[in-house]
């Protein structure tokens, strides 16, 4: 096993240190960052080789068309793998691209195979429950139930449909909309390498303010905003939205919304 995440992350820890442990399985010991540094450390690894990463590095990933040396499977976690990426890993790396999804309060919960469908099929002893607005997890050998943030659309009593958080859904003048789906819709734009909506906690009126940041090196504020009042109602364009070089993502793939509020106001970031 390869793992591009640290130890000290929930998801790190629990492939990279208790699936060893439990499972028997070999662990390199190198934690690498970069794509020609996981294609080095995959030469060095025996068969079968299993990836443990994020979507942030799996984008860079694919970046690299060839020298992808027979990693079996890809697991993913910490923030959602779109399908267009996944697809792209399973085609250029020749693997079987899987997602994890759980929280810090339980851990791993339930999988799914990315590039074979959306849907999520929960692991062995957990049990999920809709209760109003509140999604209720159940495990074997746990008296207490856990609150999941997120909305979900059960299938079946094993498989449902992640629809994203509850503090996602966005409501302007009398409209919904989901940060996750605005940002899809940014990335979506050709000529937009990457972005984000979000709202700035630092709101002290009633109204909600979004704000976003783009990744282009060929479009203007002006012109990503024209582009974007083709797909979204006009009331959740951002203002303001900045075009920015990258993404302030840290090293487990994640933006941090102080990170965000920071690159938006043009504040230097810590780091």
């Amino acid at each position: 096993m390869i793992a591009t995440v640290p130890p000290q992350h929930m998801f790190g820890f629990e492939t990279s240190i208790i699936y060893p442990l439990t499972l028997g399985v070999m662990m390199h010991d190198g934690y690498p960052f970069y794509p020609l540094d996981i294609q080095q450390i995959a030469l060095e690894t025996p068969e079968p080789k299993i990836l443990i990463t994020t979507p942030l590095h799996l984008k860079a990933c694919i970046g690299l068309k060839e020298n992808w040396h027979n990693i079996d499977s890809v697991i993913s976690a910490t923030s959602l793998l779109s399908s267009d990426i996944a697809n792209e890993v399973a085609k250029i790396l020749s693997t079987h691209v899987f997602e994890i999804y759980g929280c810090s309060e339980s851990g791993a919960i339930a999988t799914r195979q990315t590039n074979k469908g959306d849907r999520w099929e929960l692991l062995e002893d957990y049990d999920i429950k809709a209760k109003g607005n509140n999604v209720l997890l159940k495990a074997v050998g746990y008296k207490n139930l856990i609150n999941i943030s997120d909305q979900i659309k059960m299938i079946s009593n094993r498989f449902f449909y992640l629809l994203g958080r509850s503090s996602d859904l966005v409501k302007i003048g009398g409209k919904r909309e989901s940060l996750s789906g605005l940002s899809h819709k940014l990335k979506k734009i050709d000529g937009v390498d990457d972005g984000i909506f979000f709202i700035p906690k630092e709101n002290t009126d009633q109204r909600v303010r979004l704000a976003a940041l783009a990744v282009s090196s060929t479009l203007t504020r002006n012109q990503i905003i024209h582009l974007l009042s083709q797909t979204i109602d006009s009331v959740f364009l951002p203002r303001p939205l900045r075009v920015v070089a990258n993404l302030p993502y840290n090293e487990l793939g994640k933006l941090p919304l102080n990170n965000l509020i920071k690159m938006i106001d043009g504040t230097p970031l810590d780091i």
